[in-house]
């Protein structure tokens, strides 16, 4: 017997269509950095970069920690299939990542531009080593400047080496409560209402119903 090695193995994490965020932006898997993009740059840059953790891609991210604050690099990402950010709902943001210069962090954020507090986020350590962090964004009727937010955030305008991240991930675990006409319902349950000459706006666009019109809320 001669030259045995041991290699660590990372299993790959599988993309949920739970997910908020689409496929390309979570895993960067088609070596592009998907749907992420500066609200604000310091000077900072993005790029696909390999490896990610257990897998061919993640996501590079720099800043000119010299230049303002650690909100002026600022990289976001939409949710997709125009989802956004409702009160009275609880969403959990997840990602993997890892820096080359020991003490640098990252904030995660969501909601009204440059208030990441609102979902209690604090930022996130960073080491040589990958580590996956969590965070529960509650959406109550304190945080109101989150309702209707169609993008996550990260700040890292401190940044000083090089930070990387990867397998990102924002999965609603309590469905907000909406209303239809003053019934209030839950989106994951299903009932009937009777919408006939009613309007409503959807995604911008005003809808106005005929005289024979019920609507399904899943």
């Amino acid at each position: 017997v001669d030259h045995i090695v041991l290699v660590e193995t990372i299993p790959a994490e599988v993309y949920s269509d739970d997910n908020l965020i689409d496929a390309a932006s979570f895993g960067f898997e088609d070596g592009t950095t998907g749907k992420w993009n500066f609200g604000w740059n310091n000077g900072g840059t993005y790029v696909a970069s390999a490896p990610g953790y257990g897998s061919d891609y993640c996501m590079a991210l720099t800043a000119n920690p010299g230049n303002a604050e650690e909100y002026t690099a600022q990289l976001n990402c939409p949710l997709k299939d125009g989802e956004a950010i409702q009160i009275g709902g609880e969403y959990e943001i997840s990602f993997w990542a890892m820096t080359d210069t020991e003490g640098d962090h990252i904030t995660p954020g969501a909601g009204a531009w440059p208030n990441p507090e609102w979902n209690n986020s604090k930022p996130a350590a960073l080491t040589t080593k990958w580590q996956k962090f969590t965070y529960t964004l509650v959406a109550d009727e304190s945080n109101t400047a989150a309702d209707g937010s169609t993008n996550i955030y990260f700040n890292h305008g401190k940044l000083t080496g090089t930070a990387y991240v990867d397998r990102v991930s924002v999965i609603c675990t309590k469905n907000p409560e909406t209303s239809i006409f003053g019934n209030k319902v839950k989106k994951a349950s299903s009932e009937n209402f009777n919408l006939a000459g009613q309007k409503i706006k959807r995604a911008g666009q005003l809808v106005k119903f005929g005289n024979k019109a019920n609507v399904t809320v899943k």
